[in-house]
């Protein structure tokens, strides 16, 4: 069945110690038995096998790798059976989410659908999709607005969010990059555009409730 299928996929991956004395790695055939339990439905290798598709080179196993991590993705979010696997279906939409973002396997490029994906894979915890979610929300914001000053909105709060949960999460370079991002929008404010040079004490305030934009005074 399905499931015994992934398993012995799984042995040939050599991602059960017990067997690597037993069983030669094979990495062909053990990505050819994830693929026919994915076929038969196991969600986990429909996930897994999209994620490793993806990280293949060739334009056919890219496509491949759309294939089965939109099968996995499929799964109705909170239901059981996406929580029992919820690190393989993130792993998955963290895939999606690349793809949709560079085109990969054939995809029209969407910042839409990526940032969707993205946000999937984040939602549930999934640290590495902290930082791709932070840069997609800010071009996607550029691509329908024309620009992240827009009246009534702005896209840096949810940003600097994610980017600030990437470096709490130890992602390499995170905390250097909210550096530079936290140092450069603290130097206008947000309602006058005045520059921080003209604030009392050369120096604006952030923002008591999402501390990612900065003004002026309370005024």
């Amino acid at each position: 069945d399905a499931e015994s299928l992934f398993r012995l996929s799984e042995i040939y991956l050599h991602r059960y110690e017990d067997y690597n004395d037993f069983v030669e790695i094979d990495n062909e055939k053990g990505l050819s038995l994830m693929q026919k339990s994915a076929d038969g439905g196991e969600v986990r290798a429909q996930a897994q096998s999209g994620s490793l598709h993806m990280r293949l080179v060739e334009p056919a196993h890219k496509l491949l790798g759309v294939h089965y991590a939109t099968l996995a993705c499929g799964y109705r979010q909170g239901s059981k059976r996406s929580s029992d696997h919820k690190d393989d279906l993130s792993s998955a939409a963290l895939a999606l989410g690349m793809a949709f973002k560079c085109g990969w396997g054939g995809l029209s490029k969407s910042l839409h659908l990526s940032r969707y994906y993205l946000e999937m894979a984040a939602k549930n915890e999934f640290a590495l999709a902290y930082h791709e979610l932070a840069e997609v929300l800010m071009d996607h914001s550029k691509q329908v607005y024309g620009g992240n000053d827009i009246p009534g909105y702005s896209p840096i709060p949810e940003y600097l969010f994610w980017y600030r949960k990437s470096a709490t999460a130890g992602i390499t370079g995170a905390k250097e990059h909210v550096k530079i991002i936290e140092d450069s929008f603290s130097q206008m404010c947000r309602r006058c555009k005045s520059s921080a040079e003209y604030a009392p004490g050369r120096k604006l305030k952030s923002c008591g409730r999402c501390k990612s934009v900065w003004y002026c005074g309370k005024e």
